[in-house]
């Protein structure tokens, strides 16, 4: 991921990239963690190249339902087998607009904070 996030930075928003550049280049180097624009670059990195491209599986512990509002519920049985393709979630235009840029400038005021996991959530 960090290898695809260099190539993103490299051919990408230039004056973006740049800025944020120079925001950490005024910081010693183990203070740069605390710069949110370096932080915004590194989440959009693996936004779009998670380490787990293909995804997690899981055994879920209880009963589980979807209830978005505009489709029936969902339910997932406990003990079900189930399976979440973090690549086709982290580039769904439903919770990113312009979904397959790299535009780390998004975490500002993120869309959500529910689709982004890449290193998967839970026990």
């Amino acid at each position: 991921s960090i290898a695809f996030t260099l190539l993103e930075i490299a051919r990408n928003n230039p004056l973006e990239v740049e800025t944020y550049r120079q925001a950490a280049s005024s910081l010693p180097r183990d203070e740069w963690r605390k710069v949110d624009e370096l932080q915004y670059i590194i989440r959009e990195g693996m936004r779009l190249h998670p380490v787990a491209a293909m995804g997690s599986a899981r055994t879920i512990g209880k009963e589980f339902v979807f209830e978005d509002g505009d489709s029936p519920d969902i339910v997932l049985p406990k003990d079900a087998f189930v399976w979440v393709n973090l690549f086709s979630l982290f580039r769904n235009p439903k919770y990113y607009d312009d979904a397959d840029h790299f535009r780390p400038g998004r975490w500002v005021t993120p869309k959500t904070e529910d689709a982004h996991m890449p290193f998967s959530l839970g026990p």
